[in-house]
C-alpha cells in the first residue's frame, strides 16, 4: 500500500509499483504549506468520491485519481482501515485519501508545526 512520508516541509506519498502501473499514479511531494485541512477516518472507502483513472478492485482496493465537480482527490484506499484525509491548496490534487496503519499518527504530525518555526519539537 502506499507509504505517506512527512518532513519539516514536505508530505510524500509513495507508491509500490503495482499501485504505479494498475493506479495510473506517480509518487507525490507537496509542501506542508499547501496542507489546509487534515483528518482521520476510519473508513476512507466511504470519501471517495466522482469517476475514476485508476483501478477499484470492489472491496479489496481503490487507487488511482478520483474527480467530480472540479475536485480532484489522488486516492489509495483499503475498506475498514484507518485513512488519512488530506486537504490541500494551489496542488494538482484538491484531496489526498491515503489507508495507513499509523493514519492518526501522520494527522498529528502534520497538525503540528513544523521544526525550526518556533515551536519545541514534540
Amino acid at each position: 500500500m502506499a507509504r505517506i512520508q512527512i518532513d519539516e516541509t514536505t508530505l510524500g506519498v509513495r507508491f509500490n509499483w503495482a499501485e504505479k502501473v494498475f493506479g495510473l499514479v506517480r509518487d507525490l511531494a507537496v509542501p506542508r504549506s499547501a496542507v489546509r485541512e487534515v483528518q482521520m477516518l476510519g473508513n476512507g472507502w466511504t470519501a471517495v468520491r466522482g469517476w475514476r483513472v485508476g483501478t477499484c478492485v470492489p472491496g479489496i482496493v481503490r487507487v488511482g485519481v478520483w474527480r467530480s465537480a472540479g475536485r480532484r482527490q489522488l486516492v489509495a484506499v483499503r475498506p475498514a482501515r484507518p485513512t488519512l484525509q488530506v486537504r490541500l491548496t494551489g496542488q494538482k490534487f484538491d484531496e489526498l485519501l491515503i489507508s495507513d496503519n499509523h493514519a492518526a499518527d501522520h494527522a498529528w504530525l502534520l497538525t503540528r508545526p513544523p521544526y525550526g518555526t518556533g515551536s519545541p519539537p514534540p
